[in-house]
């Protein structure tokens, strides 16, 4: 690929098969455990810290206030992740399994939010370096694409995935204001 085709299409790199694999492979795998048996959902990757935050955005989402009972108030949780899952709720007309589903979807966007962050910060390390930084975007996007450890940060049911792709926006975005 030319340089300036490089620079014109910035995740181009993400199209290789040897990204394409994992990534899809993962994305299966999170496609199937969206769609477990309702028994078996809960127990696939949320933290047991997860069922406090989800049940305060389920019980906002419902109307009852900042609860995770229904009856004491709370406010023992990340407000910007319970925040971000009130609206899923509310989709879910408060049902505890199609909420936690869409919780989980989110998970699976953010990490596609920080793979593809992370493949432009090293392309823009590499390109800095001399190189187009194709090969760099390409391997940052295969690890956090393929690594187990990774999709279970983003799909714990805590802000975890929310906080590294504020992270990795922020790094990238402040590399690039030094840049100038």
């Amino acid at each position: 690929m030319s340089s300036t085709a490089a620079r014109s299409r910035p995740l181009a790199a993400l199209r290789r098969p040897a990204v394409l694999v994992p990534l899809l492979v993962t994305l299966a795998a999170a496609a199937w455990m969206h769609a477990a048996p309702a028994d078996q959902l809960a127990r696939t990757l949320p933290t047991e810290d997860a069922y406090y935050a989800l049940s305060a955005a389920r019980h906002i989402a419902l109307g009852d206030g900042i609860t995770a009972d229904g009856v004491h108030e709370t406010n023992g949780f990340q407000p910007l992740w319970v925040a971000l899952n009130v609206p899923l709720y509310v989709l879910a007309g408060g049902d505890r399994i199609a909420g936690l589903r869409l919780s989980q979807l989110l998970g699976t966007l953010l990490w596609l939010a920080f793979a593809a962050l992370l493949a432009l910060q090293a392309r823009a390390i590499a390109r800095r370096h001399g190189g187009d930084g194709t090969l760099a975007a390409a391997a940052a996007a295969i690890v956090a694409a393929g690594s187990v450890g990774i999709f279970r940060l983003f799909h714990n049911g805590l802000e975890t995935g929310t906080t590294l792709v504020a992270l990795a926006a922020a790094v990238l975005l402040l590399d690039r204001w030094e840049e100038r």
